[in-house]
Parts: C-alpha cells; structure tokens; sequence
C-alpha cells in the first residue's frame, strides 16, 4: 500500500499502514473512514477515526520516524497520496518561518502521542486544560487546501502528458507598411470538463511545482514546428527569412545550467533556424539575478536567438541597466499604449521608450493597439511594431494559418 500512487481505492478492512513501519506518503481521505489505532500494553486502541479531509499518515512527510499507529479501512475509500519526495521538495525552497511552523506541527504531535499513552493510565484529555484538540477547524481547512493543490498539480502534469496544452498565436505588425512580420505564442489549456484555461489560472501553479520546465521544453518545440509551417505559407507571397515567433520565459526555466541546454535541446530537436526564434522576458527576470540572467541571455543570444523585454515600464523602470543586458526588442506595456492619447504622461513615456531603444540599437514592439488612433500615434513615433487586439486576439495555429494566407499585402 505505501507505493505511491496519486489516487488510490482501498476496501474495508484493509491495512493501509502498520505501527512500526517505514512511512513513505501521507493520505488524505477524500471518501470513506480511516480507523487509527496505537498497542499500549499489549492492547490496540483505536483514538481516532479519520473522515473525509482529514490527514493521516503525515509524521512520515517530515522525518524518518516509523509510523507511529496502525490505519485501518472501515468503509470503502478512497485516499489522495502525498509522497515525501513531493513534500520535501517544497520544504527546500520554503520561507523558513514556514519550516519553523512544520517543524511546531511535528513537535505537537508529538507530544499528543504521549498523550494518547497517558490515556490508557486513566488521565484524559478533558481533564486536561493544555491538550490539543484532535480536530482543529483550521487543520481541515488546510487539508482540503492542500488536497486541492494535488488535484491541480496532477491535473496540469495530466494536461502536458494529454495534449491538453495548446499554443495560441498573436500576429505582431510591421507599423511601417502594414505586413505580418511575426507572432507571439500564448500557451492556454483546453480542459476536457472545464473547457478553455487561461494562463493566469495555471500558470503561477506551473512555476510553483517546477512543471513550468518541461512545460516550457514543450513550448519551445511547439513553437518552432509551427514557425516552420507559418513561413511555408509566407514564402508563398513574401519572403519569409525576417518571420519570427516569441516564447516566453520565466526565472524558474534558467536556474541551472541543466536547464538551460535543456531549452537549448528542445530547439535544435527541431531543426529551426534559431535567428528567427525570439525569447520574452520580463523585468522582473532581469533584476532576479541580474549577473547570472546577463550570463543566460549572452549564451542564448550567441546560440542565435533574440531577446526581447516584455512589460517593459511596470516594474523596476530603471533605464541605467538596459545597456547591460543583449536585449534586441523593447515591448512597450499596453498600461502605456491604452492611455497615451488621454494621459500626456503615458504619452511621454511611450515617445521616449521609442526614442531610447533606437538610440540604444532595439526595435519596439507596443502591445495593447485596440484602436487605428492607436497605431496612428505610434506610427508618429516611429514605433517599429504592434500588437493588440485590432489586428487579432490571440488564436490558434490553423486559425493563424488562415490569416497569414488572407492578410492584405502591403
């Protein structure tokens, strides 16, 4: 029973741990009733019984102790499994007042143990003042937190293995004469029951558990399969060796080298040509560790593919370290874009953003155009492209197929 699965079924009766046994997962009841029962004196009592989201079996998660009670099935059940790898991985990147509050958990429970010898020596709980309640409305909740948590991460490790993941495509426009010079890839998830995810709904989660890696290998190779097939189309009226497309890329996907010649393996496997791949980041990825993010980007830009600032104005807005880093591309906020023909403000910073990455040898790119007063000023700026929703909303591949065939030519 302790080989870990995420789900499993266990009938009445069944033995899901014994006292004394090395414990490698923790459960919580998700139906049915779990039954646990300690020897004392050569007796088994049983001192609680555990229901629908309760947690069992958590000592197990923290240290190397045996388990401390005997789990029993008293009715059909069924248990989502928490390995201790999952748990421990968690632990080594916590805020430490967290591992100080884990560490708390473990020491009171504990002491409840010696608490549930003292019983079978007459001294019981009620008359104790001090003793812990077995259940704490707040642990409940917790648990059912953290079983939610477990569905979601093994529903988004399900997605990638399924195909649930699909990338949509936003055309990026050459403001100078009109044409499709390139596209954005937007990941969104296609849920068989809940239908259309958005990537704020998953994406936080992904780079919390670590799936954001292989998720973005995935992305990569996604991405440049259809780069591949959108410049077939191109070659048709224009020359396609200018077409690029844009992935996104966050800190969690180059904190070590390994991951790095993973992203660099992921493009090769497709056999691109990289000058025509181009990585988003944003800010706040620069200044997370700006020594080792200048040193990922310098290899990247010398394996052949371009880098563009994302967002750029909303966080640290320092222009002193723009130079220090090989960007190629400054994407201008639509905060900006959206309210610089009534805020001379934002106005002021969408005409000096233009003028300081041509001075600085960068292209722009202003995202957020909903209007054609939009990319008139823009135009008047000498902004080089734009994206928003008055050329499309993002879409998917054969839908961009079909644009790239129908869009007017210059």
């Amino acid at each position: 029973m302790d080989a870990c699965g995420y789900r499993k079924h266990v009938s009445a009766g069944a033995v899901i741990f014994g006292e004394g046994d090395a414990g490698d997962c923790a459960y919580i009841v998700d139906r049915g009733e779990i039954g646990l029962a300690t020897r004392i004196n050569g007796l088994d009592i049983q001192f609680a019984i555990a229901k629908r989201g309760d947690l069992i079996g958590e000592m197990a998660l923290i240290d190397d102790g045996v388990r401390s009670a005997t789990a029993t099935v008293l009715g059909d059940a069924e248990l989502l499994v928490i390995p201790k790898e999952y748990i421990q991985r968690l632990i080594k990147v916590a805020d430490p007042t967290v591992v100080l509050l884990i560490k708390l958990v473990l020491e009171r429970y504990r002491e409840m143990r010696i608490r549930v010898e003292q019983v079978s020596r007459g001294v019981t709980l009620d008359n104790d003042p001090n003793a812990p309640e077995v259940r704490e409305s707040h642990l409940k909740h917790q648990t059912s937190i953290a079983a939610r948590r477990l569905d979601d991460e093994h529903s988004l490790q399900s997605a990638l293995e399924n195909k649930e993941l699909q990338l949509y495509y936003q055309p990026i426009i050459d403001l100078t004469n009109g044409r499709v010079l390139g596209c954005e890839a937007l990941i969104r998830w296609i849920h068989p029951q809940k239908g259309l995810i958005p990537p704020l709904e998953f994406i936080g989660l992904a780079e919390e558990t670590g799936l954001i890696v292989p998720i973005g290998y995935w992305i990569f190779q996604e991405a440049g399969r259809a780069l591949s097939d959108f410049k077939r189309v191109i070659a048709m009226d224009n020359d396609p060796g200018s077409f690029f497309v844009s992935v996104n890329l966050s800190s969690r996907q180059i904190e070590t080298q390994q991951q790095v010649e993973g992203i660099k393996k992921a493009l090769t496997d497709g056999n691109m040509d990289l000058t025509n791949m181009k990585i988003e980041i944003t800010e706040s990825v620069l200044m997370s560790n700006p020594p080792r993010i200048a040193d990922v980007l310098t290899e990247l830009k010398q394996f052949g593919i371009k880098i563009a600032l994302d967002d750029f104005g909303t966080g640290y807005s320092s222009f002193s370290y723009l130079h220090r880093f090989p960007i190629d591309t400054l994407k201008i906020d639509r905060s900006f874009v959206s309210t610089m023909r009534h805020n001379s403000k934002s106005e002021a910073i969408v005409r000096t953003l233009c003028s300081l990455a041509h001075s600085l040898g960068m292209n722009t790119i202003a995202e957020g155009i909903e209007s054609t007063e939009d990319q008139q000023v823009l135009e008047d700026f000498n902004c080089d492209c734009g994206q928003g929703y008055l050329y499309s909303r993002p879409i998917p591949e054969q839908a961009f197929m079909t644009l790239l065939k129908t869009w007017p030519q210059p």
